[in-house]
């Protein structure tokens, strides 16, 4: 499966199996999962916004361009969820934000990881943490508050920053 630009509204929830390539465009509609053996690559320097619920069983691996989890609690409900087991592998140094400022989100319960890209990628959203969020390499900032809970670690010349919003930890992350 490829999406290019443009909206792809889906009319039933779908579930990516094999390899699918994302390069900039809206996800609208239903639901998309990203199945175990499922890898979803986020290319191009284009804006890919996400309106619907993306929850990532597989692989995400985020290339390039900024992502938006559009939710304006109204239209558009968009947010991110990163099951057990799951990998978000950042990739680059872009954003992911909602630009509407609704309240969408970001859960993990899988691992968020920066594999590559020596710059900050900055996670604007409420971001709740359940997983592992790793810096490899260059910077992870997070500015939209969320829960701190489960591992973080920053590799020796990375960070990770928690700089804006209200965040909530139950012990010491």
């Amino acid at each position: 499966v490829i999406f290019n630009s443009g909206t792809s509204n889906l009319t039933n929830p779908v579930t990516i199996h094999g390899v699918s390539n994302w390069s900039g465009g809206a996800l609208t509609g239903d639901a998309l999962s990203i199945a175990t053996n499922g890898v979803l690559n986020l290319t191009g320097n284009s804006g890919k916004y996400i309106e619907n619920t993306l929850t990532n069983f597989g692989t995400v691996n985020w290339l390039d361009g900024y992502v938006y989890p559009r939710n304006d609690n109204s239209r558009w409900f968009g947010a991110i969820e990163n099951m057990a087991g799951g990998v978000w592998n950042i990739q680059c140094s872009q954003q992911l934000y909602n630009d509407y400022g609704g309240p969408g989100y970001f859960h993990n319960a899988g691992a968020v990881q920066k594999t590559a890209g020596t710059g900050t990628t900055a996670m604007n959203v409420l971001f709740n943490n359940a997983g592992l969020v790793a810096a490899e390499t260059g910077t992870i900032n997070f500015n939209g508050g969320g829960t701190i809970e489960s591992d973080y670690t920053a590799a020796a010349g990375t960070a990770i920053y928690f700089s804006y919003g209200w965040f909530n930890y139950n012990g010491t992350p």
